[in-house]
């Protein structure tokens, strides 16, 4: 089956994601709480569009810091890691922070784990294992999924960087007025913990960081 196929609205599985606390990291020119509705950009689940051709505001989120870290700064590390530098922005260039926000309130997400693909027929290595290539069919299915069910506020999966814990893509027009808050902004990657946690990260990864 490939993203241009249709899928039954019924087969779409469904998670249930109680209220807590995820991980962002984002771009300080738009901001921690402020969902992408740009339309740019070349990511696995965006820019979509809804039926009437509107870009559909989204937000990628993490579970846990070091999700949120593999998913965005590090997404290009390569394989085999061992001995790669990460080379960062010094501390005024670089625009990207980590927030951590509050869902508060239970959301309805499309559940993209291994069980949640087959029972649509696809698999992982179809839409969340895949390569940048096959971002243009899996941006489809998750069209498909956001036009066919109304229900639906987002997209929880397996990260494929850390698949430890799971990555989710919010649908900004299906969130709830102050269903999400802000917890925690603007902490620098250069700084505290979020430096702690890249650089364990790395450690892991047997490479290294260096800021020009």
């Amino acid at each position: 089956m490939s993203g241009a196929e249709s899928i039954a609205a019924a087969s779409i599985g469904t998670v249930r994601l109680e209220r807590g606390l995820w991980w962002r990291v984002y771009s300080s020119a738009r901001g921690p709480g402020a969902f992408n509705a740009s339309g740019g950009g070349n990511a696995r689940f965006s820019p979509i569009s809804d039926a009437s051709g509107s870009t559909i505001p989204t937000m990628y989120l993490g579970a846990t810091p070091a999700v949120a870290l593999m998913e965005t700064v590090l997404h290009d590390c390569p394989s085999p890691s061992s001995g790669y530098i990460l080379t960062l922005p010094n501390a005024k260039e670089e625009s990207r922070r980590m927030a951590c926000l509050a869902i508060l309130e239970p959301v309805v997400l499309a559940d993209f784990s291994a069980i949640g693909l087959r029972r649509i027929g696809l698999s992982k290595a179809d839409v969340v294992d895949s390569g940048k290539s096959a971002y243009p069919d899996s941006r489809e299915i998750a069209k498909q999924v956001y036009q066919s069910r109304q229900d639906i506020q987002g997209i929880q999966w397996t990260s494929r960087q850390d698949d430890r814990s799971s990555a989710l893509v919010l649908f900004g027009s299906r969130m709830k007025r102050h269903s999400l808050s802000v917890w925690h902004e603007d902490q620098a990657i250069h700084d505290g913990m979020v430096l702690d946690a890249l650089v364990a990260l790395l450690d892991q990864l047997d490479a290294g960081l260096t800021f020009f």
